[in-house]
């Protein structure tokens, strides 16, 4: 029974490995979804132009007659190899160059007259780096195999680093290589069998390489040569479109979005290319950014409508353009006048701000009539805060939206950061000293130009960050990045920080010297 089950296991172990190897592989692209970018059946009487062929020492050929419809490559009866640790590199190789992503394949009929013969494909970086896939026989087990292997004067044994070798008897055999960027997949199959997949491997070999087929004779003094069925190039196909793509008009800008393209082919998507017009069926090349399914087009203006179309881009090529769509960008009514609209909306507050402030030092309880009384007996006084209020919030506004209009590349770079801030020119200052002396001249003792003082200060800066605000969250256009968390928070924190600086410490001890002066002038000038 021991021995049945022995017999068993024997038999199974090749159907074993073969069924292994097709598991957790490489997707191996399907040659009928490729483009044919060459393709020599070796039918000619000479050799194809695009082949050069490489015979270091001279001793070698190669035959188009000798077994027509084949590519024979013969070897004489001395060492030729291709050797990267300092030995020879004489072996006969046809070859041509090709760049990008592909797929090579031929079909190779193998017999062999001794040990350490071999032959099959050849991509060739340099002299110092290169790799195969072969068909070969030694002394060793197996005797009789598919390898793939790469040179590199980098490795340790001999310059080579095996990839993937299997046991394989038949003579006729083709083999394939796939490059998708620095990934190769080196594939075999009997005759005309499905393809296996080898090995597959990372490899930083150059863009452009040259492709061909070798034939190797390692130190036996028996001839040798290899016949070649054909040798095809084929190129894999760009990328589908992309999908549903959307446009969205929003303050000074259009949004578009887009759905990756369904077929890849395999080959990662590595950037999207951006087509704008101003009318249907008509754009043109407008940006080419990353691997995003979203773009902000903020070079736009009032009223036009612009057409859309995009790409995807991989290392196969660029695909065809995805649908059409189209959007027009919305101007809030607050970049049609500037920021006014804001600055009236901060006057309306500002009866509420200055003149209740004042009400909160008052020492009476606030009822109807006490507070009715109260407006009554001060509203000169009210009058004459609001008004110094008033003019200290028009100089903080003003060198705030100047600053932001008379530099535009705040808008395009980082408009909030906390070294942008406003400063006062000569006449603001001026301006700003005059009113506070006038206020301090008119109030009548300095109890009331000290709280008029704190009312107009405090009052003008919380209106003026009002102002701030809304101005970067409308005109700038931060209000597009309200789904994010905090995002109003800094808007604030940043509009408080500039006016801060804007205020402190100039405006502030101007304000209070001129106040203080108006009333020394008060008394001075009093009969």
């Amino acid at each position: 029974m021991s021995h049945l089950k022995a017999i068993a296991v024997l038999l199974l172990f090749p159907l074993m490995v073969s069924v292994h190897s097709y598991v957790c592989k490489t997707e191996i692209v399907n040659a009928a979804t490729l483009q044919t970018l060459f393709s020599d059946e070796f039918e000619a009487n000479s050799l194809d132009n695009h082949w050069t062929w490489i015979n270091p020492n001279a001793d070698c050929f190669y035959s188009l007659t000798d077994n027509y419809g084949y590519l024979r490559i013969n070897v004489p009866d001395s060492d030729h190899d291709l050797d990267v640790s300092g030995g020879n590199q004489n072996a006969p190789r046809i070859l041509q160059e090709i760049s990008g992503d592909f797929v090579v394949e031929t079909k190779l009929v193998f017999t062999f007259t001794a040990s350490f013969q071999s032959a099959g494909i050849l991509l060739w970086s340099n002299s110092s780096y290169f790799t195969v896939l072969e068909r070969g026989y030694t002394d060793a087990y197996p005797k009789h195999f598919v390898r793939a292997r790469a040179a590199s004067t980098t490795e340790a044994y001999g310059g080579w680093a095996e990839l993937g070798k299997t046991l394989f008897e038949d003579n006729i055999l083709k083999l394939k290589v796939e490059r998708r960027v620095n990934l190769f997949i080196f594939s075999y199959a009997k005759n005309d069998s499905i393809w296996t997949e080898l090995a597959s491997e990372s490899m930083p070999l150059s863009k452009l390489l040259s492709v061909g087929l070798f034939v190797v004779v390692q130190g036996n003094d028996n001839p040798f040569y290899a016949d070649f069925d054909f040798f095809r190039i084929f190129k894999m196909p760009p990328p589908s479109p992309p999908k549903n793509l959307q446009a969205t008009g929003g303050n000074r800008l259009i949004t578009l979005s887009w759905i990756p393209p369904s077929d890849m082919e395999g080959v990662p998507i590595t950037n999207y290319r951006i087509y704008r017009g101003n009318s249907a069926n008509k754009q043109a090349y407008l940006a080419t950014i990353g691997n995003v399914t979203t773009y902000s087009d903020t070079k736009v203006v009032k009223e036009q409508e612009y057409y859309y179309k995009v790409s995807a881009i991989s290392s196969s090529g660029e695909s065809d353009l995805s649908n059409e769509a189209s959007a027009v960008p919305i101007f809030l009514p607050f970049e049609e006048v500037g920021g006014l609209a804001t600055i009236f909306l901060a006057f309306i507050s500002i009866f509420a701000v200055a003149a209740f402030i004042p009400v909160v030092t008052h020492r009476k309880s606030f009822t109807r009539r006490n507070l009715s009384m109260w407006f009554r007996e001060k509203k000169r006084d009210i009058a004459i805060v609001l008004g110094w209020t008033i003019a200290v919030t028009l100089i903080l506004v003003k060198i705030y939206l100047l600053f932001y209009i008379r530099n535009p590349i705040l808008k395009t770079m980082e408009p909030l950061a906390s070294y942008a801030g406003p400063s006062f020119e000569s006449l603001d200052l001026l301006i700003l000293f005059v009113v506070s002396l006038l206020a301090g001249m008119m109030l009548i003792d300095m109890e009331r130009i000290f709280y008029g003082y704190l009312a107009s200060m405090i009052s003008s800066f919380f209106i003026a960050v009002a102002v701030g605000s809304l101005y970067i969250w409308y005109v700038i256009g931060w209000e597009r990045f309200s789904q994010i968390a905090f995002v109003w928070e800094y808007v604030v924190f940043w509009a408080m920080s500039n006016m801060l600086r804007a205020i402190f410490p100039l405006p502030i001890i101007l304000g209070f010297l001129a106040s203080f002066f108006g009333s020394i002038v008060r008394d001075w000038i009093k009969p």
